[in-house]
């Protein structure tokens, strides 16, 4: 009984088998073989046929705008048809030329320049270009469709893509199944019986073999009828998977679950972008799978939905979390890698575009704005004493200025005076203006005003400017003592760059680096070349280097970068923004579907759809200008205002000390000349007014004459006593007291 239910079972699973076995040799006939028509052979085409393939062949190209054809395939030996695709493009003006690997290999070093912008990238360079690009025609018969798609394929990956592929054919198959692979190419479907020529735009993707066709347009009767514009791609991609690489970048693609770090508790997303993580999520590749949001997520999962594609999304490994670069042996890292070795179709980062990246790989339309600024922690300045807090309310040129005015004004108002018969003698005297008038702008006024009109009129209008000058540096220096304000280590990224005692770091895998070595911060860039312990592995961890490292400056992305630090008061923005442009998706370099996306992210950019997304992931960006209306003035601010006085004192000594020894010599040179026979003392005066004193007394003094009375009988222009030691007493106080100045002339 056990033995005849295994001979059963048997029986079964054989028959099971050879159904399976059955449907698939069935399944292969109908796709491959009974799709073809046995009577559309290339010995039953006539000349007219191929005449109305080459005239319909001919028009396809104009209307693509190709003028460069080759033609190729198993076929090309027949001198027949190609003298007559030869004839007909010839007529055209049309570049027809037998299939060549090297000139068709030669045209991956140009790209048609309409789709290249670098309006926005850094650099002068331009891509080599032409105008049109080449195209492959292969005749075929049907059961060939196979072999041709192979063939497009090879020359569309010896060409970068940079080809153009045409399939042409009498009552090719349809729904043929191919090998697994990103190509397209265009099938154009002779009808003998219509003499009518249908075409399509077939594409092949990575998750099937089976092709997905868009029906471009007709041919009937030397008339192109265009139903869907070429070159786009399909509008519907009915299902199928693209392929797409990220890492984590804040907040452009984030894992759902992590709306707070524990680890980081400092870095913390806006609390709305925790309530939208469950929206839209994509699994990764991983195991186990893991969600991920984001903005760059929420864009592209709506394009997907309008286009009916899926996304197969892979998370890089933490060492390989860079956008990447091209190396000098030609490879590139991080995503930029992917799209050269051609493993994705799209990598889902915010890209510079640069002339290095273009050479391998394609940029959509821009998702983003972004510049590079420069983050320190708050408060890091390293200055420790208010060596300026006093001296900081006015630029150096406005000392300057006040310099200035104060000597043009002290040099008028003594030539004036000096001009006028009736003025006081004080204000003939330079020196003494000048003290005047600096009196005056320190607002401590005068014990002395001038008698004449003309006198009067310039020192008033001198109190007006002092009195504008002093009220405006007033407001400033009250400002600055009472207002609490952030002090910053340096004021842009030239004066962080000539600090040498502070760090300045960058995230790897970026394009700054070489940016930054065409621009005048390229001491950056030696830096970093100097001393790769600058560079930072992720964002967070600049952000911690940047709260946690003594002297340690972040230059980074501003968008990723306010997302990160969006409501931490704890690290500040130098002002300034640098490298700004625009950031793009990456594309697989010639990726034949990328219009049709960038359609739709221009769409969502225009329709307002990217606005709406960036106020939802980024949030309302949070103010740190909410500190104390005022701070308590402490000895560091008020210290300029000691080493003033200290600096008056020590030039207060100097001067008493010089005018003692001046004191000292001048009194014995006065006691020398009393040895000598002195008859008269004329003392002659600016207003030339002679004093000439006799003498007849050598040793007469009076010791109850005070130096004051003498000194009061000199400055009224008269010397009435006779005592000789007493007047020269007088004499020496008289030029001591500094109105020595009027003493043109003094002789024995």
């Amino acid at each position: 009984m056990m033995n005849s239910m295994m001979d059963f079972s048997s029986s079964q699973g054989f028959v099971l088998t050879l159904v399976i076995l059955i449907s698939s040799i069935v399944s292969f006939l109908v796709t491959n073989v009974t799709s073809c028509d046995p009577g559309t052979d290339e010995k039953n085409l006539s000349r007219g046929d191929y005449e109305n393939m080459a005239r319909s062949a001919l028009q396809f190209v104009q209307h693509i705008e190709v003028n460069e054809v080759y033609l190729c395939g198993k076929k090309k030996g027949n001198t027949f048809m190609e003298n007559i695709f030869l004839s007909t493009m010839s007529r055209g003006y049309i570049y027809f030329l037998p299939c060549d690997e090297k000139k068709l290999k030669d045209h991956s070093k140009y790209t048609r320049i309409s789709k290249i912008n670098f309006a926005d990238a850094a650099g002068d360079s331009v891509a080599k270009h032409s105008t049109y690009l080449p195209t492959i025609i292969q005749v075929i018969q049907c059961e060939e469709m196979q072999t041709a798609v192979k063939q497009a394929q090879y020359y569309s990956s010896l060409t970068q893509g940079r080809v153009i592929n045409i399939i042409i054919g009498a009552n090719l198959p349809r729904n043929t199944v191919f090998d697994p692979g990103i190509a397209t190419w265009y099938e154009a479907h002779y009808n003998q019986s219509k003499q009518e020529v249908v075409v399509f735009e077939s594409f092949l993707f990575e998750d099937s073999g089976s092709a997905l066709s868009v029906h471009v347009g007709s041919w009937t009767k030397d008339q192109l009828q265009i139903f869907h514009e070429t070159g786009i791609g399909p509008l519907d991609f009915q299902g199928h998977s693209i392929n797409v690489v990220a890492f984590p970048v804040l907040p452009y693609v984030i894992r759902a679950p992590d709306c707070v770090d524990q680890d980081q508790p400092h870095l913390v997303l806006p609390s709305n972008n925790c309530s939208i993580s469950q929206q839209v999520q994509l699994l990764d590749n991983s195991s186990p799978k893991v969600p991920y949001t984001g903005y760059l997520i929420e864009v592209l999962h709506t394009i997907s939905r309008v286009l009916n594609f899926k996304i197969n999304l892979t998370i890089t490994k933490p060492n390989n979390s860079i956008f990447g670069n091209l190396q000098t042996n030609g490879i590139a890292t991080g995503l930029a890698g992917y799209l050269q070795r051609k493993e994705v179709c799209i990598a889902l980062a915010p890209f510079t575009m640069t002339k290095e990246r273009h050479d391998f790989m394609d940029f959509s339309q821009l998702i983003d704005h972004g510049s590079q600024v420069l983050y320190v922690r708050t408060n890091s300045s390293s200055q420790d004493l208010g060596w300026f807090t006093y001296t900081s309310g006015f630029h150096w040129l406005c000392y300057m200025a006040l310099l200035g005015l104060i000597s043009i004004f002290s040099i008028g108002l003594a030539l004036i005076a000096r001009a006028q018969p009736y003025e006081d003698e004080h204000f003939c005297l330079l020196g003494n203006v000048f003290f005047l008038l600096f009196s005056c702008l320190m607002q401590q006024g005068s014990w002395i005003l001038p008698r004449t009109v003309l006198s009067q009129y310039v020192l008033i209008l001198f109190w007006f400017a002092s009195i504008v000058i002093y009220a405006h540096y007033s407001g400033i220096i009250f400002s600055s003592l009472t207002v609490a304000r952030d002090t910053l280590p340096f004021g842009d990224l030239m004066d962080a760059m000539n600090n040498k005692d502070w760090k300045i770091g960058l995230v790897k895998g970026t394009t700054v680096p070489d940016i930054l070595k065409a621009t005048k911060y390229k001491e950056i860039s030696n830096r970093l070349e100097t001393d790769p312990s600058l560079f930072v592995d992720t964002d967070i961890q600049g952000v911690d280097r940047v709260l946690n490292e003594e002297r340690f400056a972040l230059f980074h992305e501003k968008p990723t970068s306010e997302a990160i630090i969006n409501g931490n008061c704890n690290i500040t923005q130098i002002p300034g923004e640098y490298l700004a442009g625009y950031l793009h998706l990456g594309f697989l370099k010639n990726l034949p579907f990328s219009r049709v996306i960038d359609n739709e992210i221009m769409k969502a950019n225009t329709g307002g759809l990217l606005d709406r997304l960036k106020k939802l992931w980024w949030g309302q960006q949070s103010s740190c200008q909410v500190a104390l209306p005022y701070k308590p003035l402490e000895i560091n601010d008020i210290f300029t205002a000691f080493l003033v006085m200290a600096v008056a004192w020590i030039i207060s000594i100097t001067f008493l000390v010089l005018e003692m020894l001046h004191y000292h010599y001048l009194k014995a040179r006065m006691m020398h000349n009393t040895d000598n026979d002195v008859n008269h003392i004329r003392i002659e005066t600016p207003r030339k007014d002679n004093i000439t004193y006799h003498s007849d007394n050598y040793n007469y003094f009076d010791p109850d004459r005070s130096i004051a009375t003498a000194t009061s009988t000199l400055s009224k222009r008269t010397i009435s006593t006779p005592q000789r030691e007493l007047t020269l007493r007088a004499l020496d106080e008289y030029i001591m007291s500094g109105q020595n100045r009027n003493i043109l002339q003094i002789t024995h």
